[in-house]
């Protein structure tokens, strides 16, 4: 990865046909997409990669069946991903373990930045350490306003493709109504935590995962009410509370942790498409990920909008056709997921129906786990344009 082959000024130098803001799953897979399609790409993220990211580091069904799709299968096993076969669920004295009909687990910080390979390889330009922010349409374009030091620069994009995740959302949720995801590697070996599975713990502050990444690393993330976090003195307080619920004894080292934070998590991104602007991933609107679905959703976003955006940036005039075509084509492969997620999430939020679910798992787990592979399967066929 040659995150300095373009700089800004070359950039600003030329109209694009997409420029991408954002380069996590959705935002590379939406530039591996276009640039196969023939179209000139250019990819700005306002972090220095290669870098990490809160995130549990599950690969879903659904994520894994996109990558086959786009031809990226094997990129899980070139990063080391280890094959993800059980869920461990607790909440409170109940406890189940479910099998998972198919599933991975990668750092964010490998995936990522194979995927970035990816698109540079199918022809994306890409500049890092960029903040960049979509402007005013100005006759056949889009203007993007992008900094890097002190380097401030218009580029100009036939269509924008806004991927810049959670903080980039046009509608933030109300005050109180959302919790915050947190997350962290524990640098320890952890040996009481097994490899293939992923750990679940809910309570009253929240919920609480853990799973073991390629390097033999814990990664610990979680869902937390913010107000639970201040009674706990602190996330690690807050998430303690949760695991100790549970009778959870397997993560002793989080004195002293270093938590990285979200905004919070469930919120509309009102804005999905407007002229020469198409909005995917988790800035187009995101639930509570106790799925562990949302690096699958940001795949199949990232997927479905390329060829609206190449087929737009063919025209000199923008059509509200393009940006209705992206409104049914989201809301078609994720309304569905996202009202089962806000289901699942509600319900987490009452502990005693969470306790009373994991009780009848446990006693029907053939049936529970009929319901996770349908709950992971991948999202109906991709919408192929207007």
């Amino acid at each position: 990865m040659n995150a300095d082959a373009t700089t800004l000024d070359e950039a600003a130098g030329r109209r694009w046909d997409v420029v991408v803001i954002g380069a996590g799953p959705a935002g590379t897979m939406a530039a591996i997409e276009t640039a196969r399609l023939g179209a000139s790409v250019l990819v700005l993220d306002r972090a220095a990669f290669p870098r990490a990211k809160v995130c549990g580091c599950c690969l879903g069904a659904a994520a894994l069946d996109t990558l086959r799709g786009a031809g990226l299968g094997d990129v899980p096993a070139r990063c080391g991903a280890q094959p993800l076969e059980h869920l461990d669920l607790r909440a409170g004295s109940r406890r189940v373990r479910l099998r998972i009909p198919s599933g991975a687990v990668i750092s964010r910080r490998a995936l990522d930045t194979a995927l970035l390979d990816n698109a540079i390889g199918a022809g994306a330009r890409f500049i890092d350490r960029c903040a960049a922010v979509a402007g005013p349409c100005r006759g056949e374009a889009r203007i993007v306003r992008a900094r890097r030091d002190a380097t401030h620069v218009d580029v100009s994009a036939r269509v924008v493709i806004l991927a810049a995740g959670l903080r980039a959302r046009t509608s933030p949720p109300a005050a109180g109504t959302s919790r915050i995801g947190v997350a962290t590697t524990l640098e320890t070996r952890a040996p009481t935590i097994a490899a293939g599975v992923v750990g679940m713990a809910c309570g009253e502050a929240g919920y609480v995962g853990w799973v073991r990444l390629e390097d033999d690393r814990v990664r610990v993330a979680a869902a937390l009410d913010p107000d639970a976090v201040r009674r706990s003195r602190g996330v690690t307080g807050a998430v303690r509370r949760v695991l100790a619920a549970c009778g959870h004894e397997g993560l002793h080292d989080l004195g002293g942790t270093r938590w990285r934070g979200t905004p919070p998590l469930t919120g509309p991104g009102a804005i999905i498409g407007a002229e020469r602007l198409l909005v995917i991933g988790d800035a187009a609107g995101y639930v509570e990920p106790f799925t562990g679905e949302g690096i699958g959703w940001a795949l199949a976003s990232g997927r479905a909008v390329a060829p609206i955006a190449v087929a737009a940036a063919t025209e000199p005039a923008w059509r509200e056709t393009w940006s209705n075509a992206w409104r049914r084509s989201h809301r078609r492969m994720l309304g569905p997921r996202h009202r089962a997620c806000t289901f699942v999430a509600r319900t987490l939020r009452r502990p005693p129906l969470t306790r009373a679910a994991v009780a009848a798992a446990a006693l029907l787990p053939g049936v529970a786990e009929r319901l996770v592979a349908a709950f992971c399967a991948p999202p109906g066929a991709l919408e192929n344009g207007p």
